[in-house]
């Protein structure tokens, strides 16, 4: 990516939280659901959408998703192509989804960056509080919590006893932080031992 002056000057100070996350098959999982539980947390949620796989019926479901929402305001979203054919061979298949998630880090003005997949529902409370602590916040660099991870359905939920991560880094500085590998998580630009805090324990 090349970043042009007027890119490196538009950085929106009032944004705390801009919340992150991509989707290719619609159908897949309850994402209404998921991204309901950030909604009212993030300042804008911005949503990536893979243009080859989009059609008539995956229309249907987004607009659905986009009227019945009362945050349809904070919701920006970016048709975009995740080149999914071009990394069937390669080591990682689902780098498309750091790919994704870079691209749409890219568009976000915030101080933090909140992550996430269309399977998982964040069931703390994101509140007013906690949005204080962060933007007041001048010491760590990423939170991470727990949450459920769909798995196709409502009716499948991963067991946290057996699932491969049920808590992550969800929330950290956006110009310190990029998304490498398969998307799982993101990572720091430097080799310096993040400072970070578990949110879990102060959001039930």
């Amino acid at each position: 990516y090349v970043y042009s002056i007027n890119e490196l000057t538009k950085i929106n100070n009032k944004k705390v939280v801009s919340g992150i996350s991509v989707l290719k098959d619609l159908d897949a999982y309850p994402f209404d659901i998921c991204y309901e539980s950030v909604l009212e947390f993030v300042d804008e949620f911005h949503l990536g959408i893979d243009k080859k796989s989009f059609n008539l019926k995956y229309e249907k479901i987004l607009n659905k998703f986009l009227n019945q929402t009362k945050f349809k305001n904070k919701i920006k979203i970016h048709f975009h192509d995740f080149q999914i054919n071009t990394l069937n061979n390669s080591y990682v298949r689902g780098r498309w989804i750091a790919d994704a998630f870079n691209y749409l880090s890219n568009k976000c003005q915030s101080k933090y960056i909140l992550n996430m997949g269309a399977d998982e529902l964040f069931d703390i409370n994101l509140n007013k509080k906690t949005y204080n602590m962060l933007k007041n916040n001048h010491y760590y660099e990423e939170y991470f919590f727990n949450f459920y991870h769909f798995v196709l359905n409502l009716n499948y939920i991963r067991d946290p006893k057996h699932a491969a991560y049920n808590d992550f880094v969800r929330i950290f500085e956006r110009e310190k932080y990029v998304s490498t590998d398969d998307g799982m998580g993101f990572r720091k630009v430097n080799y310096f031992r993040p400072k970070f805090k578990n949110l879990t324990s102060i959001m039930v």
